[in-house]
């Protein structure tokens, strides 16, 4: 729901190369766009094998009409080709035989494929989630006699395509995508194609906890090495498997690994750790953290991404250490106006900020940055359709409200508010804030009753008028 959105992670999971992930104060997609009929090398640019994702200085021919040098305006065969396949294998099923395959290929005469075009059509069945004809098309490419010279198929970007295929269906809780993963590595290595940090992180995502600790000691002691700037990558996914295990004290483990290794972690790392303080309900660890992480923008606090901030305020929350989540937001918050950003803390630093004040009984607090926010907000506060007014700072700030939640939002930290001024004593506060809020929410109301039993006012005659009165106000 939107209110449990407030409340979870936002931290990126970049390891599977997929999903939503952050990025300073933005959240970038990493899920492959929707298919072109007759995918293109267009667009796709430079000249380092290509991964079937946008690159810089590809032409603009194909369907636009615009001419390229090369081909004037014309498709080249490789995007016909292209085309061809994809609508062959679209009509199998997923998981069709490697003869089917092989039927479906050279009815669309692959010859004018490249490997580039390959990376295409597997990029492509990922993102449909046809993610057992994929693995099927690699068996079907390795098999096929090729000239004297020529590069043999798969080649790594097209297992790391595989591997990241697995991974997406290992989050949609496919069972048999851990073990496929494993498969392709080992396919790897059978045919001579050294697997890189990708390959790893995304072997490790599709992985259950115990076969991640085994995928992450065998990078560790073959591609540790040789590439240590994408060890990250593999830390963060090995963290996630135990994250998602409910192994918190496993991820934390896994960062103290990472350092003893040498190995600097990245924002990303550090997201994975507080998510791990969170669950553990480590405020102390969680500070540590955030420090950490406050160093790697040393020069430039400003641009520390409130996904760490919120994430380390909840951690301190659950672990009674409410006056450190206020100051962890006072001390964001100034950093954000030093470097001129007039939005200022994100919903979910000021949701955190006001369970803080809802631990802690800070009643006038809660109510001073509700008024900030909707101050900051600008117009009608009360829906995701409101028009801004004053000098439009509430635009970057309703940006990071997503998918129309906007009204959802402003009723949890009104429901905080609530909930503040009921812990702090404000019983009279609490009730009209309740009664005064658009389209309260069902804690808010909670809160509201809870005050005016402690009021009286949920005894003798008037009991049943006054809970109905506060129930009125609910959407």
């Amino acid at each position: 729901s939107p209110v449990c959105d407030l409340r979870s992670s936002r931290s990126g999971d970049y390891s599977q190369n997929t999903g939503r992930w952050s990025c300073g104060d933005r959240m970038l997609d990493r899920r492959p766009a929707p298919p072109i009929e007759g995918a293109t090398n267009a667009a796709r640019g430079g000249d380092d094998g290509g991964d079937g994702s946008r690159g810089g200085g590809g032409s603009k021919g194909g369907r636009s009409g615009k001419r390229s040098s090369a081909g004037r305006g014309r498709a080249k065969p490789g995007r016909a080709a292209v085309g061809r396949v994809l609508h062959k294998l679209r009509s199998l099923p997923d998981g069709a035989s490697s003869s089917e395959i092989g039927l479906a290929l050279g009815a669309a005469r692959p010859s004018q494929l490249s490997a580039r075009d390959y990376t295409t059509v597997l990029t492509t069945l990922r993102s449909e989630r046809k993610w057992r004809t994929a693995l099927q098309l690699s068996e079907v490419l390795a098999a096929q006699p090729r000239e004297e010279g020529a590069p043999a198929l798969p080649n790594r970007l097209h297992y790391n395509a595989l591997l990241a295929a697995c991974a997406d269906a290992a989050r949609r809780r496919d069972a048999a995508a851990g073990d496929a993963a494993l498969g392709v590595l080992r396919k790897m290595e059978e045919r001579g194609v050294a697997p890189d940090s990708r390959s790893f992180s995304a072997a490790v995502a599709a992985a259950e906890p115990a076969g991640a600790e085994g995928l992450l000691v065998e990078f560790e002691s073959s591609a540790l090495a040789s590439d240590p700037e994408g060890a990250p990558f593999v830390y963060c996914a090995a963290m996630r498997a135990s994250l998602r295990a409910g192994e918190w004290e496993a991820a934390l483990s896994l960062l103290d690994r990472m350092r003893a290794r040498g190995v600097d972690p990245d924002s990303h790392c550090l997201g994975a750790a507080l998510e791990a303080c969170r669950a553990g309900r480590d405020g102390e660890r969680a500070e540590a953290e955030l420090a950490a992480a406050r160093t790697m923008h040393a020069d430039a606090p400003h641009r520390l991404s409130g996904v760490l901030v919120s994430t380390a305020m909840g951690a301190c929350v659950r672990g009674g250490r409410w006056e450190s989540a206020l100051a962890i937001f006072d001390a964001y918050a100034a950093d954000l106006a030093a470097g001129s950003q007039d939005a200022g803390p994100d919903p979910f630093c000021y949701a955190a900020a006001l369970a803080a004040c809802r631990r802690g009984g800070q009643a006038a607090r809660a109510v001073g940055l509700l008024a900030r926010f909707e101050e900051k907000l600008g117009g009608e506060a009360g829906g995701e359709d409101a028009q801004q007014t004053g000098g439009g700072e509430g635009g970057p700030l309703r940006a990071t409200v997503e998918g129309g939640q906007l009204r959802a939002t402003l009723a949890h930290l009104r429901e905080q508010t609530v909930g503040a001024c009921l812990a702090a004593g404000w019983l009279d506060e609490a009730v009209e804030r309740h009664r005064g809020a658009p389209s309260p929410s069902d804690r808010s109301l909670v809160f509201a009753l809870r005050a005016c039993g402690q009021l009286g006012l949920l005894r003798g005659a008037d009991a049943s008028s006054t809970a109905l009165q506060l129930h009125a106000a609910q959407p």
